[in-house]
Protein backbone atom coordinates (compact mmCIF):
# COMPACT_ATOMS: atom_id res chain seq x y z
CA UNK A 1 0.00 0.00 0.00
CA UNK A 2 2.82 2.56 0.63
CA UNK A 3 4.41 2.13 -2.44
CA UNK A 4 0.95 2.63 -4.07
CA UNK A 5 0.93 5.85 -2.34
CA UNK A 6 4.03 6.51 -2.91
CA UNK A 7 3.73 6.64 -6.73
CA UNK A 8 0.48 8.52 -6.69
CA UNK A 9 2.47 11.04 -4.90
CA UNK A 10 5.31 10.87 -7.51
CA UNK A 11 2.43 11.26 -9.92
CA UNK A 12 0.41 14.26 -8.40
CA UNK A 13 4.01 15.91 -7.92
CA UNK A 14 4.58 15.51 -11.66
CA UNK A 15 0.97 16.69 -12.64
CA UNK A 16 1.31 19.89 -10.38
CA UNK A 17 4.30 20.96 -12.18
CA UNK A 18 3.09 20.44 -15.13
CA UNK A 19 0.30 22.46 -14.41
CA UNK A 20 2.33 25.27 -13.26
CA UNK A 21 4.28 25.01 -16.23
CA UNK A 22 0.92 25.69 -18.35
CA UNK A 23 -0.14 28.56 -16.27
CA UNK A 24 3.42 30.67 -17.45
CA UNK A 25 2.39 29.20 -20.62
CA UNK A 26 -1.28 30.56 -21.17
CA UNK A 27 -0.06 33.62 -19.16
CA UNK A 28 2.90 34.27 -22.06
CA UNK A 29 0.06 33.47 -24.54
CA UNK A 30 -2.13 36.22 -23.27
CA UNK A 31 0.36 39.00 -23.29
CA UNK A 32 1.40 38.35 -26.90
CA UNK A 33 -0.53 40.24 -29.36
CA UNK A 34 -2.79 39.26 -31.11
CA UNK A 35 -2.21 40.93 -34.28
CA UNK A 36 1.70 42.79 -35.62
CA UNK A 37 1.63 46.09 -37.79
CA UNK A 38 3.25 45.59 -40.83
CA UNK A 39 5.33 48.34 -39.90
CA UNK A 40 6.79 46.63 -36.82
CA UNK A 41 8.16 44.31 -38.90
CA UNK A 42 11.79 44.62 -39.64
CA UNK A 43 12.52 45.44 -42.36
CA UNK A 44 15.76 42.74 -43.49
CA UNK A 45 12.99 40.33 -42.14
CA UNK A 46 10.77 39.44 -45.58
CA UNK A 47 7.08 38.58 -45.19
CA UNK A 48 6.87 35.83 -47.37
CA UNK A 49 4.78 32.66 -46.70
CA UNK A 50 3.56 29.66 -48.52
CA UNK A 51 0.48 31.05 -50.05
CA UNK A 52 2.25 33.41 -51.32
CA UNK A 53 4.49 31.76 -52.98
CA UNK A 54 1.74 29.95 -54.49
CA UNK A 55 -0.23 32.21 -55.56
CA UNK A 56 2.56 34.00 -57.14
CA UNK A 57 3.25 30.26 -59.16
CA UNK A 58 -0.20 30.07 -59.86
CA UNK A 59 -0.29 33.65 -61.20
CA UNK A 60 2.39 32.75 -63.21
CA UNK A 61 1.29 29.70 -64.93
CA UNK A 62 -2.70 31.88 -65.64
CA UNK A 63 -0.09 34.47 -67.25
CA UNK A 64 1.38 32.44 -69.57
CA UNK A 65 -2.03 30.38 -70.59
CA UNK A 66 -3.28 34.03 -71.22
CA UNK A 67 -0.06 34.94 -73.53
CA UNK A 68 -0.08 31.40 -75.43
CA UNK A 69 -3.97 32.27 -75.92
CA UNK A 70 -3.82 35.70 -76.95
CA UNK A 71 -0.83 34.85 -79.61
CA UNK A 72 -2.87 32.45 -81.02
CA UNK A 73 -6.04 34.43 -81.25
CA UNK A 74 -3.53 36.83 -83.03
CA UNK A 75 -2.96 34.42 -85.63
CA UNK A 76 -6.62 33.52 -86.68
CA UNK A 77 -8.09 37.08 -85.93
CA UNK A 78 -7.13 38.06 -89.39
CA UNK A 79 -8.92 35.25 -90.54
CA UNK A 80 -12.28 35.94 -89.27
CA UNK A 81 -15.25 38.15 -89.88
CA UNK A 82 -15.68 38.82 -86.41
CA UNK A 83 -12.04 39.44 -85.17
CA UNK A 84 -13.51 40.05 -81.25
CA UNK A 85 -14.31 36.43 -81.44
CA UNK A 86 -10.93 34.92 -81.78
CA UNK A 87 -10.54 34.41 -78.02
CA UNK A 88 -13.67 32.53 -77.70
CA UNK A 89 -12.67 30.17 -80.50
CA UNK A 90 -9.45 29.32 -79.29
CA UNK A 91 -11.26 28.79 -75.79
CA UNK A 92 -13.16 26.66 -77.64
CA UNK A 93 -10.43 24.70 -79.12
CA UNK A 94 -8.75 24.17 -75.60
CA UNK A 95 -12.32 22.63 -74.59
CA UNK A 96 -12.68 20.08 -77.19
CA UNK A 97 -12.22 16.53 -77.60
CA UNK A 98 -8.75 15.28 -78.78
CA UNK A 99 -7.69 12.27 -79.78
CA UNK A 100 -3.32 11.46 -78.85
CA UNK A 101 -2.24 9.09 -81.66
CA UNK A 102 1.39 8.41 -81.58
CA UNK A 103 3.25 7.53 -85.05
CA UNK A 104 6.60 6.13 -83.91
CA UNK A 105 7.36 5.68 -88.12
CA UNK A 106 7.28 9.28 -88.77
CA UNK A 107 8.12 10.46 -84.96
CA UNK A 108 4.78 12.18 -85.05
CA UNK A 109 2.32 13.15 -81.85
CA UNK A 110 -1.10 13.55 -83.79
CA UNK A 111 -3.34 15.36 -81.66
CA UNK A 112 -6.60 15.22 -83.92
CA UNK A 113 -9.47 17.67 -82.94
CA UNK A 114 -12.73 16.81 -83.19
CA UNK A 115 -15.02 18.92 -85.35
CA UNK A 116 -16.80 21.99 -83.86
CA UNK A 117 -20.48 22.79 -84.49
CA UNK A 118 -19.22 25.61 -87.25
CA UNK A 119 -17.63 24.55 -90.56
CA UNK A 120 -16.36 28.48 -91.04
CA UNK A 121 -14.67 27.85 -87.27
CA UNK A 122 -13.29 24.20 -88.91
CA UNK A 123 -11.84 26.02 -91.47
CA UNK A 124 -10.37 29.04 -89.12
CA UNK A 125 -8.93 25.70 -87.27
CA UNK A 126 -7.68 24.23 -90.35
CA UNK A 127 -5.74 27.40 -91.09
CA UNK A 128 -4.67 27.37 -87.50
CA UNK A 129 -3.05 24.02 -87.87
CA UNK A 130 -1.12 25.07 -90.61
CA UNK A 131 0.70 27.23 -88.96
CA UNK A 132 1.12 25.41 -85.76
CA UNK A 133 2.36 22.44 -88.05
CA UNK A 134 5.39 24.50 -89.70
CA UNK A 135 6.49 25.49 -86.59
CA UNK A 136 7.52 21.76 -86.26
CA UNK A 137 7.45 22.15 -82.55
CA UNK A 138 8.35 18.85 -80.37
CA UNK A 139 7.06 17.02 -77.50
CA UNK A 140 8.73 17.82 -73.99
CA UNK A 141 10.96 15.60 -73.12
CA UNK A 142 10.26 12.99 -76.18
CA UNK A 143 12.17 12.77 -80.17
CA UNK A 144 8.15 13.65 -81.28
CA UNK A 145 7.32 16.08 -83.43
CA UNK A 146 3.43 17.52 -82.34
CA UNK A 147 1.42 17.99 -85.39
CA UNK A 148 -2.39 19.20 -85.57
CA UNK A 149 -5.06 17.84 -87.53
CA UNK A 150 -9.10 17.81 -87.40
CA UNK A 151 -10.49 14.20 -87.73
CA UNK A 152 -11.68 14.31 -90.86
CA UNK A 153 -8.14 15.20 -92.68
CA UNK A 154 -6.20 13.15 -94.34
CA UNK A 155 -2.60 12.29 -92.68
CA UNK A 156 -0.02 14.85 -94.62
CA UNK A 157 3.56 15.09 -94.56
Amino acid sequence: MSRYLRQKSEILQAVELYQSDLEVIKQKKSNTPKHVDINEVKPQEEVFTVVNDRKQLMDTIKMVGYWAETSLANQIRPLMSNPDEARTVIRSIYQSNADLVVDRAQNRLYVKLHHSNFAHVDKIIQELFKQLNKTQSMMPNSDLTLYYQLLSEKKTA
